[in-house]
């Protein structure tokens, strides 16, 4: 990761800010979420939605502060109606950072844990977060160290989200890149 280009059958891949104005229609905040300085705040009761649904192949980067609580939580490939996703889940209580398949759907399994791996984390520590949703792929790095690598066919496309479960949370400079 920290590849500032990529290149593919559209071109050139560059970071992008998710808070710059150009992107308003395609963010989507729900509750008492905060965007302002350059960062998204959440607590259990707020979420940001950004992206579009056609969205299969893309990554995404930001610093991580846990303000309080237990977890701040990263949905992709959402469903329209937020009932589907994958989840990159930084569970603080357990010291761990997960990656999930949720599907709160009649019939659905509700919350399967995908991968769960071991990582240390404190309150007010700036954590550098990237993700790369690629086809099958999730991978999840912090500080420039692989943590979670997931293979899973379910959901294929849709947009991110960040909230924060019985938590709040800041994003600081998030950033993104579609690469198909």
């Amino acid at each position: 990761m920290g590849r500032e280009e990529v290149w593919g059958r559209e071109g050139n891949s560059r970071w992008l800010s998710m808070l710059d104005s150009k992107y308003d229609g395609i963010r989507q905040v729900q509750g008492p979420a905060v965007i302002s300085m350059g960062s998204i705040t959440v607590d259990g009761q707020s979420t940001v939605v950004f992206g579009e649904s056609n969205w299969k192949s893309y990554e995404l980067k930001f610093g991580l502060q846990f303000l309080e609580g237990a977890n701040a939580q990263i949905q992709l490939r959402r469903s329209a109606d937020g009932k589907q996703f994958y989840m990159v889940d930084f569970l603080f209580g357990w010291q761990a950072l997960g990656v999930s398949r949720i599907n709160h759907r009649a019939g659905g399994k509700g919350l399967q844990k995908l991968s769960v791996v071991n990582f240390e984390m404190s309150k007010l520590t700036e954590y550098k977060v990237e993700i790369a949703v690629r086809e099958l792929s999730i991978t999840t790095y912090v500080d420039g160290k692989l943590v979670n690598q997931v293979t899973d066919e379910t959901l294929d496309a849709g947009p991110m989200a960040f909230c924060a479960w019985e938590a709040k949370a800041r994003f600081n400079q998030p950033e993104f890149r579609v690469l198909g």
